[in-house]
């Protein structure tokens, strides 16, 4: 516990008070607008309402505490920002003691603890629960169902039934994907009915799969109401949701997706750790073709696995992969890597059992915790954007026509953080996707005497972009670029690896770094801003 609260704590505040992560306004706005407006109706539905509600309360606790909130104090700059990111690292924490109850109910005490360690250090868990955002509360709420799942297995009864249905139906209000949270219930339920476990019979049995998807369904409506106060503005969102997972995602990589979920848990999860729950897989596999003198390893293993295998099932066909979407395969690699960290040690013998326990998870533990402090060290130095901001206010004259790629400098528009007091204005212009024109001199025509470009922005377009539009765009991109370089003034650049060289662009690195983490003195993306006199020189 001690060791996964600290890790997730370390550097929380990271960019605050401006808002770097692009995905933690949704809720963060909904919440202030819902405690300005009154009105819980959310802006849309592309994801639940829990989280965002979870967070107006919050919010509104801290308002009526005043200044006793501290840095959560309602007039604290940056202050919604912290509060959601604060309650997704306390709920990340609190997942690594769900994860050992689960452990411990289906394989013991000692592969309990040993799953909780490694979901504990796990770095893509780590760095994800710095995100004020609703993937690491859902997969939390995912565990509290399995849990309650793995005692109804033990113990066949009504109230597990309710209780699993209920908090996987919080899980899914968190996020639309945890709804496969009721393959393990279906599976548990028919292990039981089977015989393999002592369960509820005939009508009883009936009924408590009844009552397990009626609490479910209350369970979500709870989080997410509008869903049938609005069902109109919700079956929209939700069909265009569900629609970005039949395209690449802009800046992806052109690997198959298959083989992204597997470098990312290899990066994420960590070499091997993975190995060790590929072991345990594979004794989990191995017990359901044939008995064991093990505990009922069959039942074990089939609701440890439901889950996962509907997850995958439905999302290996997409197009569409994030690094952040092997989250809720996670915890249930570390209850794997657990059951197979036991199963290698055992092979010592009893006497070296413990021992190599120990070796085994010195070794497995070195990579996901050199990642963590890497990363966390990083989220400690000031952002290339902040650094290129904090320049141009004072270096570009007041009132300068600026042209900025997205996620490049910031202004008070688009960041709602307001400038230093007393700092100069500037007139800033942002633009992504699709630049005007294609070459410097047209932006000097028309008066833009800055140009800022965004490696976050441009270099996610020169990566084979799967549609037409978007490959257009990135040739636009490309000359543009070049024109500047040719005929603009670099008068400054802000790189985030040492020495101030770039760092290769990824997909995911837009949040915080994920990969290279060697290569980072910095978060961030690179900066450049152009100087347009010589061209406007030209023009007089």
């Amino acid at each position: 516990m001690a060791l996964a609260l600290g890790l997730r704590l370390w550097g929380l505040s990271w960019s605050l008070p401006w808002p770097l992560h692009p995905d933690e306004r949704t809720p963060v706005d909904q919440a202030r607008a819902i405690l300005a407006t009154g009105d819980f109706g959310p802006d849309d539905f592309k994801n639940p309402s829990l989280f965002t509600y979870l967070i107006t309360g919050e919010r509104a606790i801290t308002r009526v505490l005043g200044p006793l909130a501290g840095p959560l104090a309602w007039d604290v700059p940056g202050s919604t920002h912290l509060l959601a990111r604060l309650t997704s690292a306390l709920i990340g924490t609190a997942s690594v003691v769900v994860l050992y109850a689960i452990g411990d109910t289906l394989f013991g005490r000692r592969a309990g603890l040993v799953a909780a360690l490694f979901l504990a250090v796990s770095f893509i868990h780590v760095r994800n629960s710095h995100y004020g955002v609703n993937d690491v509360t859902a997969v939390s709420l995912l565990l509290l169902s399995l849990y309650f799942t793995t005692r109804l297995l033990r113990q066949p009864a009504l109230r597990w039934y309710v209780l699993a249905g209920l908090v996987g139906g919080l899980a899914t209000s968190t996020k639309y994907s945890m709804g496969f949270f009721f393959a393990p219930i279906l599976v548990a339920h028919w292990l039981t009915s089977r015989g393999t476990a002592q369960g509820l019979r005939g009508r009883s049995g009936g009924l408590a799969v009844v009552l397990a998807g009626a609490s479910g369904v209350s369970g979500y409506l709870m989080g997410t109401p509008y869903t049938v106060l609005d069902f109109g503005g919700f079956w929209s969102d939700f069909v265009k949701q569900y629609g970005y997972g039949n395209a690449r995602w802009l800046g992806q990589p052109t690997d198959p997706v298959p083989w992204l979920y597997l470098t990312s848990l290899l990066q994420g999860f960590g070499v091997v750790p993975f190995a060790l729950a590929a072991v345990g897989l594979l004794l989990a596999v191995r017990s359901l073709s044939r008995a064991t003198p093990r505990r009922s390893w069959p039942a074990e293993g089939l609701v440890l696995l439901a889950f996962p295998a509907a997850y995958l099932a439905f999302l290996l066909p997409k197009a569409v992969f994030f690094p952040r979407l092997i989250l809720p395969l996670v915890p249930f690699c570390a209850l794997l890597a657990g059951v197979g960290a036991l199963e290698a040690a055992g092979r010592c013998g009893p006497r070296g059992r413990s021992v190599g326990l120990v070796v085994l998870l010195g070794v497995a533990l070195i990579q996901p915790l050199v990642d963590d402090v890497r990363h966390d060290r990083l989220l400690l130095r000031t952002n290339t954007r902040v650094l290129a901001t904090a320049w141009a206010l004072a270096n570009l004259p007041p009132g300068s026509s600026v042209k900025a790629e997205l996620r490049s400098i910031m202004d008070e528009s688009t960041e709602g953080v307001p400038y230093p007091p007393g700092g100069p204005a500037l007139n800033i212009d942002h633009f992504d996707g699709r630049p005007e024109f294609d070459d410097a001199d047209n932006y000097a025509d028309r008066k833009v005497r800055y140009f800022v470009t965004s490696s976050y922005a441009y270099e996610r377009l020169l990566g084979n972009p799967p549609l037409r539009n978007q490959r257009e765009a990135g040739l636009r991109y490309l000359h543009l670029h070049r024109s500047l370089a040719d005929n603009a003034e670099l008068v400054a650049t802000f790189a985030p690896g040492y020495g101030g060289r770039e760092v290769p662009y990824s997909q995911d690195e837009i949040f915080t770094p994920f990969w290279n983490l060697d290569q980072y003195e910095r978060p961030g993306p690179t900066i450049r801003i152009y100087s347009l006199d010589p061209l406007l020189a030209g023009a007089d």
